[in-house]
């Protein structure tokens, strides 16, 4: 193999980038939009869903009640709108997709909880905003 013609790899990443060009953009269907990149952003015109939903099933609660015990007020599954309101020394079940009750400001995973009967035990170091 002839090495004098070798040349270093930033240098042969420099020549392939100076000579590439960009590709005209062209508005296509969404059908036809797979594997293409966008050409400029995409912003959504509205949220969805309309309201916070939790991301992760567990439970509803003010991040900053100090009480590792909290009495649960309710169950709030997606698909469903309960009248909840979680106030200090509460919680609520809550479900992936499911709305965050009014007064909820964290959702603390389910994993991270033990439930004492109507009461579930947070472990503080869990509770992030």
């Amino acid at each position: 193999m002839d090495t004098d013609r070798l040349i270093h790899p930033d240098e042969a990443r420099a020549r392939i980038f100076a000579r590439l060009e960009r590709l005209p953009s062209e508005r296509v269907a969404l059908r036809d939009a797979p594997w293409r990149v966008l050409a400029e952003n995409l912003v959504a015109d509205e949220d969805h869903p309309p309201f916070p939903a939790s991301t992760m099933d567990g439970y509803a609660v003010i991040a900053d009640d100090p009480s590792p015990w909290r009495e649960i007020v309710g169950r709030q599954t997606a698909g469903t709108v309960e009248h909840l309101e979680v106030v200090l020394g509460t919680a609520a079940w809550i479900t992936t997709g499911a709305p965050v009750p009014p007064g909820a400001t964290a959702v603390v995973p389910v994993e991270a909880t033990e439930l004492m009967d109507d009461n579930v035990v947070i472990h503080q170091e869990h509770i992030a905003c």
